[in-house]
């Protein structure tokens, strides 16, 4: 019984190193397949299981005991997943599972074991494919939903890209205007520092114009002062720091800034 039992754990840390070898982007497809014992030309899915905002520890013994729990579930409801963890990640392969299954499983996944660790979790499930090797590129889809279900507490607890793929969106243009500052436009830059400097509302101003969809009433109604107030400070904004917000592309690009970076 001791030898079965040392047997079983041994192939399940063969599995686990493999699956995170994979994700990485190590081992060719036939040795993924043959190692994971996957079918050929199966269906793959990926899911991704984290702790949620709020819950009383993200780090450290709170992926461990999650990624020892996730093993044993799914070790009993789906005898081909493969599970590893990375971080604070825990990962799971579901070979010729469809994304209506995979959502299902996942949703019981995530209320059993929060109930089980006592912790709010979020998990995420990526597009379908055929092939291991773009593991790494689910992956990525993985981790950019957990990236916006993890920090939201009202996010749902499972979710596909298709359910967050604008705050996705964003979250990558906003990493792309952090590693590269002179993407700003500069009159952005110009007004938030005059509202520093002078204690003035402009940014504020145009970015819930912007947000009203250039309605400026209901801009105003959220900024509470009169619509007049608001058209000359939208005037102001364009005469002191060129901002023309009469071009879409403009509007956009200062909408993005304004919304994304401080």
């Amino acid at each position: 019984m001791l030898r079965r039992r040392s047997s079983a754990e041994l192939d399940l840390r063969a599995r686990e190193d493999t699956l995170r070898a994979a994700l990485r982007g190590d081992g060719t497809a036939p040795e993924i397949r043959f190692q994971l014992g996957l079918p050929e030309r199966s269906r793959l899915t990926l899911l991704g299981c984290a702790p949620a905002a709020g819950g009383p520890d993200r780090t450290g013994p709170a992926a461990v005991r999650l990624g020892a729990a996730a093993t044993r579930h799914w070790a009993a409801v789906h005898g081909e997943a493969a599970v590893a963890t990375v971080g604070r990640t825990v990962y799971t392969l579901l070979p010729r599972a469809g994304q209506a299954e995979a959502r299902r499983l996942s949703g019981q996944a995530v209320a059993a074991l929060g109930r089980t660790l006592e912790t709010p979790l979020r998990c995420a499930v990526s597009r379908p494919a055929d092939d291991p090797a773009e593991l790494p590129a689910l992956r990525a889809e993985v981790d950019d939903i957990l990236r916006v279900t993890t920090a939201d507490a009202d996010a749902p607890d499972v979710a596909a890209l298709g359910d967050v793929h604008a705050r996705v969106l964003l979250l990558h243009c906003a990493d792309a205007l952090d590693r590269r500052p002179r993407l700003r436009h500069p009159g952005i830059e110009a007004m938030r520092e005059h509202d520093r400097a002078r204690h003035t509302d402009y940014a504020a101003s145009v970015l819930a114009w912007l947000d009203a969809a250039g309605n400026v009433g209901e801009a105003a109604r959220r900024l509470t002062v009169h619509p007049n107030t608001l058209k000359y400070r939208l005037r102001r904004a364009h005469e002191l720091f060129g901002i023309d917000l009469g071009h879409p592309d403009v509007r956009l690009s200062c909408w993005l800034q304004l919304r994304l970076t401080d």
